[in-house]
């Protein structure tokens, strides 16, 4: 929706996954995930002069480096097994 924000789109796509490591995560059992992203371009902006949305660049940052960084430890988390449909 409009209202997403990076921190909703983080955690519900972690919600489904599991620590495999020390730094990397993936989906429960073992299988394969797909995110589906539907109305890209919906995500709240931060202000109306900015013209990023942080859910996007939540995306892009997992998409460009394969993952993203843990809010609470601050360290570095890849996700592995995970496919992303817009």
């Amino acid at each position: 929706s409009a209202a997403t924000g990076s921190g909703t789109t983080q955690e519900i796509i972690e919600g489904v996954m599991e620590k495999r490591s020390k730094d990397k995560m993936g989906p429960l059992g073992g299988k394969s995930l797909v995110v589906f992203i539907d109305d890209f371009n919906m995500p709240k902006k931060i202000s109306l002069e900015s013209p990023f949305q942080p859910a996007l660049e939540l995306v892009r940052l997992w998409m460009d480096y394969g993952g993203w960084y843990d809010r609470v430890k601050c360290v570095w988390r890849y996700i592995l097994d995970t496919q992303v449909v817009a």
